[in-house]
This record gives structure tokens, sequence and C-alpha cells, in this order.
């Protein structure tokens, strides 16, 4: 498998149809590549809350299926790399995904903690829990050949 941010994809010169899940199965084939097999039991995923509270899950559940419901087809660009010492993510850059992420973080105001109260940072990790020299390795080969993507976020899950 090549580490390349789709320098060799074919789908990344062209407008077939398929471009945005090629670029989600690509970005899913790295995590599998890099992510340690143990730890990785999701696919490549945008993590906006880090943690909710079950006790709520109903209320939780209904509001994300009306924000959801109004916010299909997010384009989102995928601008670079994150290091994260530890891992490497893609950043995420769209202003309807922030403006999802306000308005989760306004209805469940009393609910996030911990990592959910510093500033997010939209990305999707494809490599966490490693030494620093693995995720310097990564960063670096994926760094050599990243280009801007567009990707589409196709919904919202818990």
């Amino acid at each position: 498998m090549k580490d390349r941010w789709f320098e060799d994809d074919p789908a990344a010169d062209t407008d077939c149809e398929n471009f945005r899940i090629t670029i989600w199965n690509h970005i899913d084939r790295l995590r599998r590549a890099h992510f340690p097999p143990p730890r990785n039991f999701l696919r490549a995923h945008l993590t906006m809350f880090h943690r909710l509270p079950g006790e709520y899950m109903e209320q939780i559940l209904k509001h994300l299926t009306e924000v959801a419901a109004a916010n299909r087809g997010i384009t989102a660009q995928v601008p670079g790399l994150r290091h994260l010492g530890a891992g490497v993510a893609f950043t995420i850059a769209s202003p309807q995904v922030e403006r999802v992420h306000i308005e989760l973080r306004v209805t469940f105001v009393s609910w996030p903690g911990g990592q959910d109260l510093r500033k997010w940072q939209p990305h999707i990790t494809i490599q966490n829990m490693v030494s620093r020299s693995a995720a310097d390795a990564l960063h670096s080969t994926l760094r050599m050949g990243l280009r801007s993507h567009p990707v589409e976020i196709v919904g919202l899950d818990l």
C-alpha cells in the first residue's frame, strides 16, 4: 500500500461520481494500516464529541437525527496534516461542519467534559498511541504527497 496522499489515486484527478467515496476508502485504509489494531475498532471518522452521558441518550439521538436531516451533503476540505505527538491526523476545514459542531455544543452545553471542553480542531485520526518516531515517519511520508481534497461528511453517529 502506498502512504502517499492520493498522489497515485486515479480518481484524484477526475470528476467521477465515486471520488469522495474513494477518498474515504483511502483514509480508512491508512487508518487500518497505521492505527494499532487492538485499539482500532472504528472506521475513519471525524469526532465532534468524545463523551456524552448515556442517561440522555434519547435526547441526544433525537437532536442528532434532526441536525443530520438538516445538514445533508456537507462538503469539507482535507487541507493538511496534524501531528498529534503520538499519531497523525488529516485536518478538516468546513464552515458547515463548524456550524454543526456549534449547534450541537449549544444543545449539549452542560454535558461535554474533558477533551470536549478544549478548542475543537476538526480532524480524522489515522494513527494514534504510537511512538513519536513512528508518528514522525508517517507524518513525513504523507506530507510528501499531500494535496488538498474535498471529502463529503455523510452523517452523524454515536
